[in-house]
């Protein structure tokens, strides 16, 4: 049996990051990764939940592997 589709109805990572997503290299990627998506997820919040990005997206787009996404979630 098929996985039902889920509907993202968040903007395109890179509309949020616009100047690329450029981690620290300073800082653990996973102590970077938490707090930049602590603050979009704190302004992208409605009143009803919605799905927030798929962690594969979000490691093809911060170039980080999916456990480091799934840590910081």
């Amino acid at each position: 049996m098929a996985r039902k589709p889920v509907r993202r109805t968040l903007p395109p990572l890179a509309m949020l990051f616009p100047a690329g997503p450029g981690l620290d290299p300073a800082v653990s990627k996973t102590t970077a990764l938490s707090e930049r998506l602590g603050r979009v997820a704190g302004r992208l919040r409605h009143t009803q939940p919605r799905p927030f990005y798929a962690m594969r997206d979000l490691a093809r787009f911060f170039a980080v592997s999916v456990p480091t996404v799934a840590a910081a979630y």
